[in-house]
């Protein structure tokens, strides 16, 4: 959410976190007040809205770094060819 101040300078708002928080907190109330179908659940899935953030960081960075090593091993071995075809 954008927000401006009495100068005019934009300031960027960071209640995304917000609902997260909320559900992990009505998740865990649930949990431990045994109330269904929230008290049948594994802690791992009442955890879920704490942890999804990191995993999907990780994910996108995994991801990144596996695309930038297959593009290193594809020009280095272009490269590697490249120098074996003119030497004579």
């Amino acid at each position: 959410m954008k927000t401006y101040n009495d100068s005019g300078v934009t300031i960027y708002n960071a209640n995304g976190g917000m609902f997260l928080t909320l559900l992990q907190v009505l998740f865990i109330g649930l949990k431990l007040g045994g109330i269904n179908p929230v008290a049948s659940w594994s802690w791992f899935w009442v955890l879920s809205p704490f942890l999804m953030p990191p995993v999907i960081g990780l994910g996108i960075f995994l991801i990144i770094g596996i695309l930038v090593f297959l593009g290193l091993i594809t020009t280095w071995t272009f490269i590697f060819f490249k120098e074996m075809g003119t030497k004579k």
